[in-house]
């Protein structure tokens, strides 16, 4: 009814369905041309769900560089979500350097009112605790307050304390 309705949200979900086949077959093509849809009505988590189609070779050709202004438009324009799969993408080398994910995932972690937020503080917590990096004094005041900010919400995240301690060579 959304898509009816031309919904770019109900789009985008839809889109997602069936780009991952959840409750319909799998059909690349349909979810391509649903992110486009939403796209053209500027919905910018469009811009996130192409970028991985082309960054991975989802039902579409390949494409790196296609992938990466996707996603910077999306960057350009504070959106979130696609920030983080961004900086994820770099830390994997698929995109960009790691430090640039890096540099994105600080970027995230302190913006406030999205759910990923948080998902950046745990990823960075996760890459420093099997990392070894040298940050300066700031960032490395930050990476201890988002290992208090994540262990508020997720306890399990207590394990990695002296892996991150030790990669840092601080004290948390």
């Amino acid at each position: 009814k959304g898509v009816k309705n031309e919904s770019a949200t109900a789009m985008i979900q839809l889109g997602k369905m069936y780009l991952e086949g959840k409750g319909v077959i799998q059909d690349y093509t349909t979810a391509k041309e649903l992110f486009e849809k939403a796209k053209a009505k500027e919905d910018l988590d469009a811009n996130g769900q192409l970028a991985l189609m082309y960054l991975n070779g989802w039902g579409v050709s390949k494409d790196i560089e296609k992938a990466k202004a996707l996603f910077q438009e999306a960057y350009e324009d504070h959106n979130t979500a696609t920030t983080y799969e961004m900086a994820k993408a770099c830390l994997e080398n698929k995109i960009s350097t790691v430090s640039n994910g890096l540099s994105y995932l600080f970027d995230i972690a302190q913006r406030t009112g999205h759910s990923v937020c948080n998902d950046a503080k745990k990823t960075l917590i996760d890459y420093f605790a099997s990392h070894t990096a040298v940050l300066d004094y700031k960032e490395s005041l930050k990476i201890i307050d988002y290992f208090n900010d994540v262990y508020a919400v997720d306890p399990s995240i207590l394990d990695k304390k002296a892996d991150v301690e030790r990669s840092l060579n601080i004290i948390i």
